[in-house]
């Protein structure tokens, strides 16, 4: 790239969900964006892979679509998807029995909906005396939200609600026939986009913005007029010499930003096997989702229904998730064949025999993440809000942190700030 080159109207950090719709939405009203990134490849937390004799590919980061919006379902226009089938089995007592999972979180988020005031959602948890239920709501706001419940608010946890998203024939989940990252591929021109790049720091006055970079041939500046930052706030949060990004000066609404959000943990293993021998674990129509106490390491799995592939998805969130992180791939896949027996009733060593694959990928030690996504500390809604408030009309952010409700931690949400982002820009 030559230095006459390295000048855009809008320097887009990311090329992620959020930062890819933010710069198709600049470059449609005529400027000139050029999209930063650090990876080779565009998708930022989706990580489609190639899965051996299965019909769809393992998604290692993202994969449902949340909820049947026209908004939601216009991202994802000339794609196919698939329903998620809302059907569960729960391992409780030494049974596994079908429960109405989303049922039962819908009368605890009620409750939560009318607390006053705002506290952590462990200390509301600590007084759900039915211990089934309190499993339940322990595991979704682990899992779902891939939050400490000691740290997250119930207002918060409030505001995105549980199992609301806008249904479309009956579901309100859904996956895209395909890989999920393919949905991103041809809204920017590769041109636009420069990749294996790091910005180290952002230095910036009104209506001027320097990105200190470091690429395969060393360092180097972009300058621009306005920048977007699409960071996840994992990275946000890391000390420069960590792989954070240092700022010059500091924008005085960031220190309250990221002391009111927090960067949610999630381990996730993909497991290929022989057979399809959880089918036999009820006589109705194939399960969807596995479940037993949040005691468990990996409390919550699912299968690819209503498809019949042979694969499940141990998913673990949370505090587990975060000291998993420190473990050897081989330690994780130990501990989720462990709760998978204690939910099937096979025996280790017979599911070690009917593996024939385990896949992943450690979003806690990824340096371009730092973690899964994000969630708002109690006390910290309205600090969160600062996410999608302009500095200086040149420094403006996006990304799931910025999404509104229900729409935080998916891709959707992402895709909506980013175009809430550039809207404001061009304003």
């Amino acid at each position: 790239m030559t230095d006459a080159a390295r000048f855009a109207d809008v320097l887009v950090i990311g090329a992620g969900a959020a930062g890819l719709a933010c710069a198709r939405e600049l470059v449609n009203a005529g400027r000139d964006v050029l999209v930063v990134e650090v990876k080779p490849v565009i998708g930022g937390r989706l990580h489609s892979v190639h899965a051996p004799g299965s019909p769809q590919p393992f998604e290692l980061g993202a994969e449902f679509i949340h909820g049947g919006s026209a908004s939601t379902l216009a991202d994802v226009q000339g794609f196919g998807f698939f329903d998620v089938l809302d059907k569960h089995l729960l391992r409780e007592k030494g049974k596994i029995k079908r429960v109405d999972y989303f049922a039962r979180l819908e009368e605890m988020m009620k409750a939560v909906q009318k607390l006053k005031g705002d506290r952590p959602v462990a200390e509301y948890a600590a007084h759900l005396r039915n211990k089934e239920n309190r499993d339940i709501f322990i595991s979704f706001v682990e899992g779902f939200h891939a939050a400490d419940t000691g740290l997250m608010g119930t207002r918060a946890l409030a505001k995105v609600g549980g199992g609301e998203e806008e249904e479309l024939n009956g579901a309100s989940m859904f996956r895209p026939d395909g890989p999920y990252v393919g949905i991103l591929q041809s809204w920017v021109a590769p041109e636009k986009i420069l990749f294996n790049t790091r910005v180290r720091e952002i230095c910036w006055q009104r209506d001027q913005v320097r990105l200190r970079c470091t690429g395969a041939s060393g360092d180097f500046e972009l300058r621009g007029l306005k920048a977007v930052v699409t960071l996840p706030i994992g990275v946000l949060k890391a000390a420069p010499a960590q792989g954070g990004v240092a700022w010059d000066p500091v924008p005085d609404i960031l220190p309250r930003l990221l002391d009111s959000v927090e960067m949610g943990h999630v381990q996730k293993l993909i497991f290929g096997f022989k057979t399809r021998f959880w089918e036999r674990l009820s006589k109705e129509e194939p399960v969807s989702f596995l479940h037993t106490g949040p005691s468990q390491y990996f409390p919550t799995w699912w299968t690819q229904a209503p498809m019949r592939t042979k694969s499940l998805t141990a998913w673990q969130g949370g505090p587990k998730a975060l000291e998993m992180s420190a473990w050897t791939p081989e330690e994780r896949i130990s501990a989720a064949l462990k709760t998978l027996a204690l939910i099937t009733g096979k025996s280790g060593s017979w599911l070690n025999a009917q593996m024939e694959t385990a896949v992943s990928h450690n979003w806690s030690l990824d340096t371009a993440a730092f973690g899964a996504y994000s969630y708002v500390r109690t006390e910290g809604t309205s600090g969160a809000k600062l996410y999608n408030q302009p500095i200086e009309d040149t420094i403006f952010f996006a990304g799931e942190a910025g999404a509104l409700d229900s729409g935080r931690g998916t891709v959707h949400g992402a895709i909506h700030s980013g175009i809430t982002a550039a809207r404001s820009c061009l304003a």
